[in-house]
């Protein structure tokens, strides 16, 4: 197969580490910029060209066509105050001139990096500016925390990627990890001139625990400490909490390199000398991901500076290989003219012949659009298995957690055979993110196709959440018994047997879809409707309302009667176009289980939560429920967040 020519451009560019993964990955550099003039000067040793100087200086109508922009970024307060206009909300910010390349070239990929403090920074307007901004030019934007020491890094170090693309939802959940993640051990220099520290000079302390961070902290240096008030013998916590005093073994992983730290105070214990010594800057390249051959700057605190500002090389390396896979395998990439600002023309790649990766919803819909061809005796497949199947076809309805867990592991098991689908959680050796898969793609396209499906991800209870991998000993209480081990059998059966799969899964569903169809109810249109006018009709409804039912069904019924009338307002009001109301969720999980904002939900366009409606019938409004709404708001950022109730405020806690 012929290799994508594909070409990106490296802004924010530090020393090279985007450079250094995608080319790696086979992208072409076509374009870079770094305004500081020692990172300018490590650039241009090692990759033979010198990077513009000042973002806010280019001649975007002189950039060149790229797929890619990369940027580490710097985050600045954005000041947006409501108005919401696009990428034109951040004038007067670096990010205003990343916009401003990004709507010129429209690139079909967008990919930005920060700390994860980000996600919370200025009180989470960076965050909605940034995410509105790029929705503003026509992207659909993912991001996710990434953590050094999933790719092979033994560095505990996790950044925020922003990835922004134009036709589909990139899915973080696809990148290859490594479990278990390497120690320190394994990245030390054997040679060279290392700087111990006297015995006197720390304390080691006594049964050190590895933290669920890979982190084992082993000892402190004996710096000078504030003693006055100090409680006795706590005297050395003083030390602990200032990284630089740290000491940690080599049997675990590093604490994130910051750029702050200057001196490179990072003190590790080595066992098998019984001594404690610095980090070199060497290791710190390593741990990094960077080639031995890199050649450094000359001043050793501006390396350590330029190494902890720098991004994990095997991070975005996967990154580049993944970007490749899902975006640019499924686009048709052709020579366009004109197609930027002032008629300004690029070479684009020519399109090369690539097969067609599905994903799973595409997979999903496949067989299910194949099924009224299929027949049961088509495949060999022992009455066990079909007795086992057939069993979760009949619970669709009663237990559809189990069905939707079971069809999203066999989807991937159909698309990646050589995965273990037993091992159904990311953080598992060897594992994968089973709910991330159900979450983006199973559950919304069962829905779509009409199948039985839950409101959310069936992972979500306690039953599929647990971190043990779906083997015939599962403790996971799924009920009855019966379901359960059918359930297990068949996973382990596909796992035996991936070539089977495919059957496994067309059976499933065509099982499924006939408990479908014979579960629907008819409803036939009265010959002799009584004629009611709108006053019966009202009284109808507050009897209904407000009878005491005596079950967790009543108090829905005001839901039910409001969400009918924002299906209408949604369809007739022009304030409402593009807009999709979510479908009602369960009415008896709990705020925190269903993770929605109000009973009624309104989306934008963009999947932006634009309108939020809690409806409190017969209760008083409390501070509490108002505590709640706050909560809500913070969480999930909607334009309007309404509380509909048919009492008054209570009168004690009016005030408040």
């Amino acid at each position: 197969m012929e290799e994508l020519n594909l070409k990106f451009a490296d802004l924010f560019a530090g020393i090279g580490g985007f450079r250094l993964a995608f080319e790696k990955a086979n992208y072409k550099c076509v374009f870079s910029c770094e305004i500081n003039e020692a990172c300018q000067q490590v650039y241009s040793n090692n990759f033979g060209d010198t990077p513009v100087h000042d973002i806010r200086k280019i001649d975007i109508q002189k950039l060149p066509y790229f797929d890619v922009l990369t940027a580490g970024f710097p985050c600045q307060p954005f000041s947006i105050c409501g108005r919401k206009k696009g990428f034109h909300d951040t004038r007067g910010t670096l990010f205003f001139h990343i916009c401003e390349i990004i709507e010129h070239i429209s690139p079909p990929v967008v990919i930005l990096e920060n700390v994860k403090h980000i996600l919370h920074h200025d009180k989470g307007r960076t965050l909605e500016v940034i995410l509105y901004s790029l929705e503003d030019m026509g992207y659909i934007v993912n991001y996710e925390i990434l953590n050094s020491k999933d790719f092979g890094l033994p560095q505990n170090r996790e950044r925020v990627v922003f990835v922004a693309t134009k036709n589909r939802k990139f899915d973080f959940g696809l990148l290859k990890k490594t479990y278990p993640f390497p120690n320190l051990k394994e990245f030390l220099c054997t040679s060279g001139e290392f700087e111990y520290l006297n015995p006197q000079e720390y304390t080691m302390i006594d049964h050190p625990k590895q933290q669920a961070s890979g982190l084992i902290f082993v000892g402190y240096r004996n710096k000078s400490i504030w003693k006055t008030g100090v409680r006795p013998n706590t005297e050395h916590l003083s030390r602990v909490h200032h990284q630089p005093n740290r000491i940690y073994s080599i049997e675990g992983v590093h604490p994130t390199i910051p750029s702050q730290e200057t001196s490179g105070r990072f003190f590790i214990y080595i066992p098998e000398k019984n001594s404690v010594r610095k980090l070199t800057i060497r290791e710190c390249y390593r741990i990094m991901g960077f080639p031995d051959n890199f050649k450094n700057h000359s001043n050793l605190s501006e390396c350590y500076k330029q190494i902890g500002n720098s991004v994990s090389i095997p991070v975005m390396y996967e990154l580049a290989n993944q970007i490749k896979k899902q975006v640019f395998s499924y686009q048709e990439i052709v020579s366009e003219k004109n197609n930027i600002k002032d008629n300004v023309s690029f070479e684009r790649p020519i399109q090369l012949e690539i097969p067609f990766m599905m994903n799973h919803s595409e997979k999903l819909i496949e067989i299910y659009q194949a099924i009224p061809e299929f027949e049961v005796n088509q495949i060999q497949l022992s009455d066990e298995y079909q007795d086992c199947i057939v069993k979760i076809a009949k619970k669709c309805f009663e237990r559809k957690a189990v069905y939707t867990v079971l069809v999203t592991l066999l989807v991937h098991k159909t698309l990646y055979p050589s995965q273990d689908i037993r091992y159904h959680q990311a953080e598992m050796t060897g594992g994968f993110s089973g709910r991330s898969i159900d979450t983006k793609y199973i559950t919304p396209t069962l829905t779509e196709l009409g199948l039985p499906s839950m409101a959310e991800s069936g992972w979500l209870t306690r039953s599929f959440e647990q971190p043990y991998p779906y083997t015939l000993d599962y403790n996971g209480s799924i009920s009855p018994k019966s379901l359960k081990t059918a359930f297990l059998k068949i996973i382990d059966f596909v796992q035996i047997n991936p070539e089977k799969s495919e059957d496994v899964l067309r059976l499933l569903i065509k099982f499924i879809k006939s408990a479908k169809e014979n579960n629907l109810v008819e409803i036939i249109k009265l010959t002799n409707p009584e004629k009611l006018d709108i006053k019966s009709v009202v009284n109808a409804l507050e009897e209904h309302f407000n009878y005491d039912y005596k079950t967790d069904g009543g108090s829905k019924l005001p839901v039910i009667a409001l969400y009918g009338i924002y299906q209408v307002l949604v369809r007739e009001m022009s304030r409402y176009n593009s807009c999709t109301l979510r479908k009602l969720g369960s009415h008896t999980a709990s705020d925190r289980t269903s993770n929605t904002a109000g009973d009624i939900e309104i989306f934008d366009k963009n999947n932006h939560l634009l309108e939020a409606i809690e409806v409190k019938h017969g209760q008083e409004i409390t501070l509490q429920i108002v505590y709640r709404a706050k909560e809500k708001i913070i969480k999930h950022n909607p334009s309007r967040y309404y509380i509909f109730a048919s009492k008054y405020i209570k009168e004690s806690e009016g005030d408040k």
